[in-house]
């Protein structure tokens, strides 16, 4: 299986969990860091990853996730922006990592644009 993971608000919110997921994952499964980071920052980005324990294969320091998604066939995703997999195909499992600006604590609902949702159709 190959697994894409955030760096920013997703690793970095969420540290302890990823250093376990990926160590337990990383021998039989493919781990592909994802971000959107300046280029310029690769060497800060592995330093970074390298603190925090975070074992992978691939990093890939890219602004089209989406396009790095599909060519390299990711098949679950980790990430805390919408825009980057609201259009990739229904065969990639995606994790959404809550932080305050796309999830409201106090009433325990998503926030969205027009761009990256609607509200769901009423059941009765």
């Amino acid at each position: 299986m190959r697994i894409a993971i955030d760096i920013d608000a997703t690793i970095t919110a969420y540290p302890v969990f990823f250093r376990i997921l990926t160590a337990a994952l990383a021998g039989d499964h493919e781990i592909h860091i994802v971000t959107d980071r300046n280029p310029a920052l690769d060497e800060a980005t592995r330093n970074l990853l390298a603190d925090l324990d975070i074992r992978y294969h691939h990093l890939a320091i890219t602004p089209d996730k989406h396009a790095y998604i599909l060519d390299h066939d990711i098949e679950v995703l980790f990430d805390d922006t919408d825009r980057y997999y609201q259009h990739l195909p229904e065969s990639v499992a995606v994790f959404k990592c809550r932080q305050h600006y796309n999830f409201d604590f106090d009433t325990g609902r998503w926030y969205y644009t027009d761009a990256t949702g609607r509200p769901a159709p009423t059941q009765e």
